[in-house]
């Protein structure tokens, strides 16, 4: 085979490998992703939940459930709890475009419930496509700093 055969067949090769490559990104960034971070507010105690779209394509995050020790977090007590003398409204469903997010505040009675007796959380986020999402990342917020720092 002569010389130009072999330059046309490598360059082939390559645009094959390329053009794959480009196909799976792109297959990835149209899937919907969201990002939780549980995120410990130190200065009062609480916690809270961070949603996060981190996908190109707006979703839709429909229900939460929360889980502390092994024990399911009754919807009412998340739903009507009290964050500082304020009755705060539940935030499902929202529409989340990207980089958007929704953040849920836990009652102090269950952070304090968290906090005491350092149990293991679980959390499930349900979108509208009925995907659910529990990976989530620790983090702490200083206030006083007005810092987020890895836990």
């Amino acid at each position: 085979m002569p010389i130009l055969d072999w330059l046309t067949f490598a360059i082939a090769i390559y645009g094959a490998i390329v053009a794959t490559l480009l196909g799976i990104r792109e297959i990835r960034r149209e899937e919907k992703k969201v990002a939780l971070f549980f995120i410990l507010h130190e200065w009062e105690g609480a916690y809270s939940i961070n949603v996060t779209n981190i996908a190109h394509r707006p979703i839709t995050i429909i229900d939460m459930l929360l889980s502390v020790g092994g024990e399911t977090i009754p919807k009412n007590i998340l739903e009507f709890g009290e964050v500082e003398q304020i009755i705060f409204e539940w935030p499902l469903p929202v529409t989340l475009t990207d980089g958007q997010f929704v953040t849920i505040r836990i009652p102090y009675n269950i952070s304090r419930l968290i906090s005491d007796q350092d149990k293991k959380v679980e959390i499930i986020v349900y979108d509208a496509e009925g995907k659910t999402y529990s990976e989530y990342k620790r983090l702490s917020y200083s206030s006083k700093y007005g810092a987020i720092l890895p836990r």
